[in-house]
């Protein structure tokens, strides 16, 4: 077998990046009944499938002679990567992009055991179906064509992760905002139920509800188009600080795609 060299394996990670985004957002599209563009990326790519992947062809190389040992190594290698990856999306975004916490046998809603038995048998097919082709494919190119295109797709997805984190950055600082103004909200709720009816006390606090109504709907319309997306795209996705505020404005952004549908 000839040796893969570096730029092959580059090819290798984004063919794998694309390939899972193609799963997740079929599943999720058929599960949503509307076109979902899975991921945290904008781009059709979905990193985790080509780390993914890529540890599997890694973990598994040694056994690859054994099925049982492809399917448990495969099935580590992934969960293990999904765990360290979950920690790390939530560390460094406040926010889980995927949540098993109402699947049976989770640990910590990060990982858990029907995810992992998938993994394992993604390890088989990948390893003994998939891979052949797309090596075929790969190993094919010329090697001065396929640095080109490493260059140039790793470019678009470079950009594609700063103006992600970028979003995710900026929707955090939304969901803290419409946070503070949920919780002014249900103080001045509290206040005008203690109120006597018609006095100045009232029309002030009502005021002041209009005005936080206001903010609040002000927020949304000038959410951008990067924010809006990584919401409804990510369904799943659970803010570990203002997991309220992201349900409020998840459900304001499904009554506005709604409302258009029926114009």
């Amino acid at each position: 077998m000839r040796e893969i060299t570096f730029p092959q394996w580059i090819m290798f990670f984004f063919v794998y990046c694309f390939v899972g985004w193609c799963i997740e957002s079929l599943i999720v599209s058929v599960q949503e009944r509307r076109f979902v563009n899975r991921g945290f990326l904008r781009g059709p790519m979905l990193p985790i499938y080509g780390f993914g992947a890529l540890t599997i062809l890694f973990v598994t190389l040694p056994f690859k002679e054994r099925p049982s040992l492809v399917y448990f190594m495969g099935m580590l290698g992934t969960t293990a990567l999904e765990y360290v990856t979950a920690i790390l999306m939530e560390t460094i975004f406040k926010t889980r992009y995927w949540d098993y916490t109402g699947w049976k046998f989770n640990f910590q809603g990060r990982i858990c055991l029907i995810s992992s038995l998938f993994w394992g048998f993604l390890s088989l097919f990948l390893t003994d179906v998939l891979h052949i082709y797309v090596s075929r494919l790969v190993t094919a190119v010329d090697e001065r064509v396929l640095i080109a295109a490493d260059a140039v797709i790793g470019a678009l997805m470079l950009a594609d992760i700063i103006t992600s984190a970028k979003a995710a950055v900026d929707m955090n600082r939304l969901l803290a905002r419409v946070e503070e103004i949920r919780r002014e909200l249900e103080k001045v709720m509290a206040q005008l139920k203690e109120q006597t009816q018609g006095n100045e006390h009232v029309a002030m606090l009502n005021e002041k509800m209009k005005k936080l109504h206001d903010d609040n709907a002000r927020i949304l319309e000038k959410t951008n188009v990067f924010i809006r997306s990584l919401i409804k795209d990510n369904p799943d996705a659970v803010s570990k600080k203002f997991n309220d505020a992201l349900k409020d404005i998840r459900g304001r952004l499904e009554e506005t795609r709604k409302g258009r549908r029926k114009k």
